[in-house]
C-alpha cells in the first residue's frame, strides 16, 4: 500500500503542475462537473475495493482449489482497485478541482499547503476503501494462529493504515516539498541566485530523506527494545554482519503485527525494528531468521537501488513524453498521459521484478545466517539444512499470524509458498547464496548502465546548440 501512495502522491502533483492549460473542463462548467466528477472518482473507488473485499472473504471461506480461484480474482480486483486510486484522479483533477483548489482558494501560493489540497480525493477514496476493507483484514488476521490479543477496531485499523501506509511517504515528501517551495520563494525574493538554488535544493532533499526515519519512527509508536537476552542477541547479530545502527526499537502494535524492518540509509540514522507479535509468537531463532533477512536489505544496500530504479523509470518516462511531444505537440495535454502511462508501465513491470528478486537474496541470507555455515567452513556461502528449515518455519510463521494464505500472490514478494518452497530446495540439496547473489549483482550492473545513458541522453537534450 506504501507504494499505491506514493504513485497516487506523484500522479497528483503531476497533474497539478499546470492546470490551467491541462484543465479539460471550460470555467463556466466547473461548478456542475466537479461535484460529479469527485464523486464519480470516490465510488468507483469504493465499488472497486467492496468487490476485492467480497471476493476475498469468499476465498477466505474455501479451501484448496476453488479458494485460489476465488483469491486470483480477489487479487485482480484489488489490482483494479488500486490502479484506479492511482490513476483515478485524473477524473475530478482535470475535471475543475484543480482549478478550484489552486486558484479559486488561492492555495497555490502557499508553501506547501496547495500540494496537500491537490492530494485531497486520493486520500478520502483511500480512507473509503479501508473503511470498505476492514472486515477483510479482519477476518485474515483473526485466521492468524497464536494471536492472544483481539484485533483492531474500524478505526484503529484506520489510524494504523494511515501512519503506515499514507503519512510512511507523505510525511517526508511533505518535509523535502516544504524545503523546496521555502527556498523557490527565498531565491525569488532575491536572498541568493537560480546557480545556488540549483545546488541547495537536491542537498536539503538528501538531508530531509537522511532524518526522516526518526520521523517515521514516531508515527509508527516504537520504543527502544529494553535489554535483556533477545537484545544482546540481536546486536551480537549486528556485530557479526556489521550492521550499523542507532537503536533497536520495539514496533508496538497491540500483539497484532508479526513484522520487523530495518529503516535508514546510514549507520547513526538507522533504526532496527521489531514488532510485539513476533516477539510474543516466534521462539528466538525465527526472530534472528526474520532479523536476518531484514538486515539484508541494508547489506546488499537494497534500498539505495531500488531508488537508483525509480531514478531511471522516472528518466525514462521523461525521455518518452519528450518523443510523444514531438510526435503529438508540446501542448496536447495526452503528453503527460503518455508520460503518466510511461512510468506506471516501467514502474509495475520493473519494480516488481527487481523487489522479488531482492526478497529472495534477503531470503537466502536470512535462511544462510541461521544456519550452521560460518565463515571458515568448508563452503561459507552455503545454506544449511538447518538454516533452511529454521528461516522457512518463521516465514510460514510470520504469515499464519497476518493471516497470508500461503498461495497468496504478492506482486514485490511473491508467495509464502513459493519462498518456502525455495529456500527448503536450497538447503536439501547444499545450495549456497552464488545464484542468487549473481543475479542481484546483475540486476545492479544493468541499473547502472541504464542511469549512465539516461545521463547521457539528457547531457545531449540540454547541450547548447
Amino acid at each position: 500500500m506504501q507504494v499505491v501512495a506514493l504513485a497516487a502522491i506523484m500522479v497528483a502533483l503531476t497533474l497539478a503542475q499546470e492546470p490551467l492549460e491541462r484543465s479539460f473542463v471550460p470555467l463556466r462548467a466547473a461548478g456542475a462537473i466537479t461535484p460529479a466528477a469527485l464523486a464519480g472518482y470516490f465510488l468507483a473507488a469504493i465499488m472497486l475495493r467492496f468487490l476485492a473485499t467480497r471476493l476475498g472473504l469468499r476465498a477466505m471461506a474455501r479451501s484448496g482449489r476453488r479458494a485460489d480461484r476465488w483469491f486470483r480474482g480477489a487479487q485482480l480486483a484489488s489490482l483494479a482497485a488500486d490502479a484506479w486510486l492511482v490513476l483515478g484522479q485524473a477524473l475530478p483533477l482535470a475535471g475543475g478541482f484543480l482549478r478550484w483548489t489552486l486558484e479559486d482558494l488561492n492555495l497555490g501560493h502557499w508553501p506547501l499547503v496547495g500540494k496537500l489540497a491537490v492530494l485531497a480525493p486520493y486520500l478520502a477514496a483511500q480512507v473509503g476503501a479501508w473503511v470498505v476493507q476492514y472486515p477483510q483484514w479482519q477476518t485474515s488476521r483473526l485466521r492468524g494462529v497464536g494471536l492472544a490479543r483481539p484485533t483492531w477496531t474500524r478505526g484503529e485499523y484506520i489510524a494504523y493504515s494511515l501512519r503506515h501506509n499514507v503519512l510512511f511517504v507523505l510525511a517526508p515528501l511533505s518535509m523535502v516539498f516544504l524545503v523546496g517551495d521555502g527556498l523557490v520563494l527565498a531565491q525569488n525574493a532575491g536572498w541568493f541566485s537560480e546557480t545556488v538554488l540549483l545546488i541547495l535544493m537536491p542537498a536539503a532533499w538528501i538531508g530531509v530523506f537522511a532524518f526522516s526515519p526518526a520521523l517515521i519512527v514516531r508515527l509508527w509508536r516504537t520504543r527502544s527494545l529494553p535489554p535483556g537476552p533477545l537484545r544482546d542477541q540481536l546486536e551480537a547479530a549486528c556485530r557479526r554482519l556489521g550492521l550499523r545502527y542507532r537503536d533497536i526499537l520495539l514496533w508496538q502494535t497491540g500483539g497484532v503485527l508479526a513484522n520487523a524492518g530495518v529503516m535508514g540509509l546510514a549507520g547513526p540514522l538507522r533504526y532496527i525494528l521489531v514488532s510485539d507479535a513476533l516477539l510474543e509468537c516466534l521462539p528466538t531463532e525465527q526472530v534472528e531468521a526474520v532479523f536476518a533477512h531484514e538486515a539484508a536489505h541494508i547489506v546488499f544496500r537494497h534500498i539505495p537501488y531500488s531508488l537508483l530504479f525509480g531514478l531511471c523509470a522516472t528518466t525514462g518516462a521523461v525521455g518518452l513524453s519528450v518523443l510523444a511531444g514531438w510526435a503529438l505537440g508540446e501542448d496536447s495535454p495526452l503528453v503527460e498521459v503518455a508520460a503518466l502511462a510511461a512510468l506506471a508501465g516501467l514502474f509495475f513491470a520493473g519494480f516488481g521484478y527487481i523487489s522479488r528478486r531482492f526478497e529472495r537474496q534477503a531470503d537466502v541470507f536470512g535462511a544462510w545466517a541461521v544456519g550452521s555455515a560460518r565463515p571458515g567452513d568448508a563452503d561459507e556461502r552455503a545454506v544449511t539444512t538447518q538454516g533452511a528449515a529454521i528461516f522457512a518455519r518463521a516465514l510460514e510463521r510470520v504469515g499464519e499470524l497476518n493471516g497470508t494464505a500461503p498461495y497468496q500472490y504478492n506482486w514485490r514478494h511473491g508467495s509464502i509458498a513459493s519462498r518456502v518452497g525455495y529456500i527448503i530446495w536450497l538447503g536439501s540439496t547444499g545450495g549456497t547464496r552464488r545464484p542468487i547473489d549473481r543475479t542481484v549483482r546483475g540486476i545492479k550492473a544493468a541499473l547502472w548502465l541504464a542511469c549512465g545513458a539516461g545521463a547521457l541522453v539528457a547531457a545531449w537534450m540540454l547541450w547548447p546548440v
